[in-house]
């Protein structure tokens, strides 16, 4: 993926979590995860690049990211108006299971 043009501006893991707080990272992690669903083509491509770069076991890292994720999903149903991404519901039945 050397001629990916996000290929240089990701971080690796190491430096992604050194450089943020535990707390803020899995926030981040967790908003990369949605945002793999977005009715975007270049966005999912893009969220799906980032999270391929900064997890290596992804069910590890959904197990501590769920907490963050489950918030972020939550607080996007509850937010008001109609600009809720379609894909939203299917995440959190998909979360839910």
């Amino acid at each position: 993926m050397a001629g990916h043009p996000f290929a240089k501006k990701i971080p690796t893991p190491e430096v992604f979590f050194a450089n943020l707080s535990l707390i803020y990272g899995w926030q981040i992690l967790a908003r990369v995860y949605m945002a793999r669903s977005d009715v975007g083509y270049t966005v999912r491509a893009a969220a799906l690049h980032v999270w391929k770069t900064v997890v290596t076991n992804t069910p590890r890292t959904l197990a501590e990211v769920l907490p963050a994720l489950m918030a972020n999903i939550i607080a996007s149903l509850a937010a008001p108006g109609d600009n809720k991404p379609p894909a939203l519901h299917q995440d959190a039945v998909t979360c839910a299971a």
